[in-house]
């Protein structure tokens, strides 16, 4: 059997490794996007906060040490999309000052090799590819932006809205969640090129994968 040719391998199908194959989808190269569990099954629990987060339904059963030897369990999710599947799709950008040293409560976070204005083009790309809903200047603490946000903020529910005119009147400054809704669009637009090995069973599996976030990967094409 004659082995596959790629001209490039990425290894995991969250938000990092999907948005990288989106982003080169155009590229003419043929890329190989290898994602170590399945798909994550269709079930109401997908939907229940209780099941996902307290009782971890979506979690592995495994153990991980700290450097101090203290047995926790990992927050990941092996499933097509990785740990998008079940994120609370906000998107927040870093702060000017995260990208310097910064002390904390437990010591000293170092300073990056670059800067915000460095990566503010590929945040405005990445809003746009997300489809982020958000408002500018509603956070006082929002860092320097050169356009708008792609799409204005989701209303709050009525209780939320209540809470938020309470705040406003003690001289706080709530501010909008960044959102990510994908559209329809972001999903017809991905060429389905990319193939996705599934690792999580002795027997390989090929099959094709269609996007990076919950409303993408939740289909099967």
């Amino acid at each position: 059997m004659t082995a596959a040719r790629y001209d490039l391998v990425i290894i995991g199908s969250g938000m990092g490794g999907g948005v990288l194959a989106y982003a080169l989808k155009d590229s003419g190269m043929k890329i190989l996007l290898i994602e170590r569990g399945d798909f994550l099954p269709q079930e109401p629990e997908n939907w229940n906060p209780e099941a996902v987060f307290d009782h971890q339904r979506y979690k592995p059963q495994e153990t991980w040490y700290d450097e101090a030897g203290h047995p926790f369990r990992p927050g990941v999710h092996y499933f097509v999309g990785g740990n998008t599947k079940v994120y609370g799709a906000a998107l927040p950008r870093l702060r000017k000052e995260d990208f310097s040293e910064l002390e904390h409560e437990e010591g000293f976070s170092p300073g990056w090799p670059i800067g915000y204005e460095e990566l503010e083009p590929y945040y405005e790309r990445a809003e746009r590819l997300l489809a982020v809903h958000g408002s500018s200047g509603d956070d006082p603490t929002d860092p320097p932006r050169r356009s708008p946000f792609p799409f204005p903020p989701v209303p709050h529910e009525p209780y939320i809205e209540d809470l938020k005119t309470r705040l406003e009147r003690q001289g706080l400054h709530p501010a909008f969640l960044l959102w990510e809704l994908t559209s329809a669009k972001v999903v017809a637009a991905f060429a389905v090129r990319l193939v996705t090995v599934s690792l999580a069973r002795s027997t390989q599996r090929v099959r094709p994968i269609s996007a990076v976030c919950d409303r993408l990967c939740s289909r099967r094409t």
